[in-house]
C-alpha cells in the first residue's frame, strides 16, 4: 500500500492509501469517536475493571487516541501492517492523535494481523474491547478480514464479556455488502448491532451519505444497556456529546432492512463482499428510521454462506440448467450449466482476460442468456471481433469463424442455438464479455444501424415474469409515466437525441477518426486478419480513447462532488447529486475493465 499526505493551506489535512481517502483531519473525529466510544464505554461498563484492548488496524493512531481518553485501560496492542503509516502517525500525525503512539500503555506490532490473531488464540490471549479499523477490502485477501473465519477467530479472542467495535462500508452506498459482513458475524455466533454516521469528507468523494460501524459481543447487546452508556466519562468530545446523539446512531432507514436476508456472508476466499460493492446504492429511501437495537436477532434469516468456489450465485446457476434443459432439451444441462465449466472454457480460450472480473460479467449473460441473444447482432458482432484476430489467440479464432460458418445457416431461434453444445454457449459468453468492454455501443445494437450510432430502437423488448415490457438494457415501460424507467431510478426516453445521453449501461465510444463533435461510435478502417501492426495501431488508437474517457469521468466525478446542489445536471438529465457521484464512478469502474481489456489485447499481440 502507498499513503499519501494533502495539505492544506489552513493547516488541514488528508490521508489517502492508493488513492483512497482514510480520513480528513477535519472531521476524522466523527469517524474515530463513532467507531470506538459506543464499544468502549459499553466494554467499561460490563468489564468492570481495566480493559485489555486490541486495535487491528488504525496505525495513524487515531483509533488508538479515542481509547487512551479513558482510565479504564491496562494495556492496548495495535497490530497494522503497513510501517508506512504507522511512520506517519509517529511523526506527522502526532499532533492529530496526540501522541496516541508513544503512550507507555500502548504496542506497536507491525505484522499480519492475521497471523497474530492465530498466534493470540495460540497462546491462550484474551482481549476485553476488540477494534477492527481497517481499510475497506479491495480484493479477496481484504475481504477474507470480513469472513466468517476471521470473526469466528475473534470471537474467541473476545473475554466473556468483551465487546467488539468493527468498521464497516457505507450501508446507502453498498446495502448488501454492509449486510455481508453483518451476516457474517452472525454466523460467527456473535450477537451483532449496526449502526452509522455520516461523515462530510467521505461523502463529498462519493463514499456514501453514511458510513457503517457495528458492535458485537458473545452475548446480546441490547437497548437498555446502549442507554445506559455514561458518554460524560470520556472528555474531550468533539462529535459524540450527548445520548440522543448516541441512539440516533442506530436509527437505520427502514428500506435497509429487507436487504439483511439477501446479503450472503463469506468465507475465507470468497469475493461476495466485492461483488456486492458493484450492486449500487439504496434507492427510493422515504427518510423513515427504525431502531436496530431493537432488532431480534434470533428472529433473522441468514443465507447460507458463499465459499469461493462457486462462479455464480446458486439462484443463478439453477435458473441457466433450467433455461437450457427446458429451451434446448439437453440431456446434458448439468454440464452446459455449470458455471465454473463455462469460466474455465472462457478464461482458456481468451488468458487475458482479467479472472476475478470476469464472473460478474458472465452472470449478466448466464442469468438469462435469451435477453441477450434477442438484442445482440451476433453475426456482426463476430465479424468485428474477427477484424482483431490479430490480438486473438488462435484457438480463440478458430472457433469464432466455426461459429459464424453454423450462424449462417441459423434461423434465428434459441432453441436451435442452445442446441449446439456446451462450447456454443460458452463462445456466447465469451462474445458477451469482449463485445460489453470492445464493443459496448453493439451488444444491445440488434435493430439499429450498424456503424455504432445508437438509435431509438427497443433493444430487444420482450415481457418478463411479471409481464411488464421489457428491453435488453434493463429498462422497463412504466404504464403510469410512459416511460422506460432503469432500475437505477434514471428515467429517459429513447427518441434519437442531439447531445451526449449518459447511460451508464451503454458508453459512448469515438475512436478519434475526426468526428469528435458528435456522439456517434465510428469504426476504424478494417484490417487484413494477422496485420498484427495495423492491429496494434488500431488497439492502440482504442486504449488512447478509452484513457480519454476515463480522465473526462474523473473530471466530472470531481465536479459533481464540489458541488453544493442536491440536484446537479448528468447528461440531458437532473438527477441527485449523490446519485451522480455513484453513476459516474460506475462508468469509471467499467471504463477501467475496457482498458484493461485492451491491455491484455496489446499484450498478447506482442508475444504473438
Amino acid at each position: 500500500m502507498s499513503g499519501s499526505i494533502e495539505r492544506r493551506p489552513d493547516g488541514s489535512l488528508a490521508l489517502f492509501i492508493d488513492g483512497d481517502l482514510q480520513f480528513d483531519s477535519l472531521d476524522e473525529h466523527i469517524y474515530h469517536e463513532g467507531l470506538v466510544l459506543p464499544g468502549l464505554l459499553a466494554a467499561q461498563k460490563r468489564c468492570n475493571g481495566l480493559l485489555d484492548v486490541l486495535i487491528v488496524g488504525g496505525g495513524d493512531g487515531l483509533s488508538a487516541r479515542e481509547v487512551l481518553k479513558s482510565d479504564s485501560i491496562n494495556k492496548v496492542i495495535l497490530v497494522d501492517y503497513d510501517p508506512e503509516i504507522v511512520q506517519m502517525a509517529l511523526g506527522d500525525f502526532s499532533k492529530l492523535n496526540q501522541g496516541s503512539m508513544a503512550d507507555p500503555r500502548l504496542t506497536i506490532n507491525c505484522t499480519d494481523a492475521w497471523e497474530f490473531v492465530e498466534e493470540a488464540l495460540n497462546d491462550g490471549e484474551q482481549f476485553d474491547f476488540i477494534i477492527v479499523d481497517l481499510t475497506v477490502a479491495a480484493d479477496s485477501d481484504g475481504a477474507r478480514f470480513h469472513s466468517i473465519d476471521w470473526y469466528e477467530n475473534l470471537n474467541q479472542l473476545l473475554s466473556p464479556k468483551g465487546v467488539m467495535a468493527i468498521n464497516g462500508v457505507s450501508p446507502h452506498q453498498t446495502p448488501l455488502s454492509y449486510w455481508s459482513v453483518f451476516n457474517s458475524m452472525l454466523k460467527a455466533q456473535l450477537s451483532v448491532r449496526p449502526y452509522r454516521v455520516a461523515i462530510p469528507s467521505f461523502f463529498s468523494r462519493g463514499y456514501g451519505s453514511d458510513w457503517g460501524f457495528f458492535l458485537a459481543a458473545k452475548t446480546d447487546i441490547n437497548q437498555d444497556e446502549i442507554y445506559a452508556i455514561d458518554l460524560e466519562s470520556i472528555q474531550p468530545k468533539q462529535f459524540l456529546k450527548d445520548l440522543e446523539q448516541l441512539k440516533e446512531l442506530f436509527y437505520l432507514p427502514e428500506e435497509l432492512y429487507p436487504l439483511q436476508k439477501q446479503a450472503q456472508p463469506a468465507l475465507a476466499g470468497s469475493e461476495i463482499l466485492i461483488r456486492y460493492f458493484q450492486q449500487g446504492a439504496l434507492s427510493g429511501w422515504t427518510g423513515k428510521v427504525s431502531d436496530s437495537l431493537l432488532m431480534e436477532l434470533k428472529d433473522l434469516t441468514v443465507p447460507a454462506p458463499d465459499t469461493g468456489k462457486e462462479v455464480l450465485p446458486e439462484e443463478i446457476s439453477i435458473a441457466l440448467a433450467n433455461a437450457i434443459s427446458f429451451q434446448a432439451g439437453v440431456e446434458d444441462s448439468e454440464e452446459l450449466a455449470d458455471p465454473k465449466q463455462v469460466l474455465g472454457d472462457v478464461l482458456r480460450l481468451m488468458p487475458s482476460l482479467e479472472p476475478s472480473q470476469t464472473p460478474d460479467m458472465l452472470a449478466d449473460f448466464l442469468s438469462d442468456p435469451g435477453v441477450f441473444l434477442r438484442s445482440v447482432d451476433l453475426s456482426a458482432l463476430i465479424s468485428r471481433i474477427l477484424k482483431r484476430a490479430g490480438s486473438l489467440p488462435p484457438q480463440l479464432v478458430a472457433e469464432l469463424k466455426l461459429l459464424s460458418i453454423k450462424l449462417a445457416d441459423w434461423t434465428g431461434d434459441q432453441l436451435s442455438l442452445m442446441q449446439m453444445g456446451r462450447n456454443v454457449v460458452t463462445l456466447l459468453a465469451l462474445l458477451m464479455v469482449i463485445g460489453n468492454l470492445l464493443y459496448p455501443d453493439m451488444v444491445y445494437a440488434k435493430g439499429g444501424n450498424h456503424d455504432g450510432a445508437r438509435t431509438g430502437d427497443h433493444r430487444g423488448e420482450y415481457k418478463d415474469k411479471d409481464g411488464r415490457r421489457r428491453r435488453g438494457d434493463g429498462a422497463w415501460w412504466n404504464e403510469g409515466t410512459n416511460t422506460w424507467v432503469y432500475d437505477d431510478v434514471i428515467k429517459r426516453d429513447r427518441a434519437p437525441r442531439q447531445g451526449r445521453d449518459r447511460v451508464p449501461e451503454l458508453e459512448i465510444r469515438n475512436y478519434g477518426n475526426g468526428n469528435k463533435g458528435n456522439n456517434s461510435a465510428s469504426l476504424p478502417q478494417p484490417i487484413q486478419a494477422g496485420d498484427k501492426e495495423q492491429t496494434r495501431v488500431m488497439l492502440t488508437a482504442d486504449l488512447d480513447e478509452a484513457v480519454s474517457y476515463q480522465n473526462l469521468l474523473k473530471d466530472e466525478l470531481a465536479q459533481y462532488m464540489l458541488q453544493d446542489n442536491s440536484t446537479v445536471s448528468f447528461g440531458m438529465h437532473d438527477i441527485s447529486r449523490d446519485e451522480a457521484i455513484r453513476l459516474t464512478q460506475r462508468l469509471i469502474d467499467k471504463n477501467s475493465l475496457k482498458i484493461a481489456m485492451l491491455n491484455g489485447l496489446i499484450e498478447n499481440l506482442d508475444e504473438a
